[in-house]
Formats: structure tokens, C-alpha cells, sequence
């Protein structure tokens, strides 16, 4: 679980990783899930959307 949160942008940002991680973590659950949080709280995404 701490290697899917660290790679899937939960405790570092995906901008400041190395390419090659940041494709890794793109297959992580994590990320999909910051990804929704961020949409509804921030960008106004209603639920299909995300």
C-alpha cells in the first residue's frame, strides 16, 4: 500500500518524478483517486465525470 501511494503521486507529486515513474503510476489506483478528489473539490466534476 505504501509503495501505491508513493508511486501513484500520494506523497510526492507526479510532476516532480522521474518520467518512468510517473508511467508506473499511472496504473495505480492511487492515482485515480486523487484524481476524482481533486476533480469534485476543486474542478466542480459531477459524478459521471469523474
Amino acid at each position: 500500500m505504501l509503495v501505491m501511494s508513493m508511486t501513484g503521486g500520494g506523497m510526492i507529486p507526479l510532476m516532480f518524478m522521474p518520467r518512468w515513474m510517473s508511467a508506473v503510476g499511472t496504473i495505480s489506483p492511487v492515482k485515480w483517486s486523487i484524481l476524482a478528489m481533486e476533480g469534485a473539490i476543486w474542478r466542480g466534476f459531477t459524478f459521471s465525470q469523474m
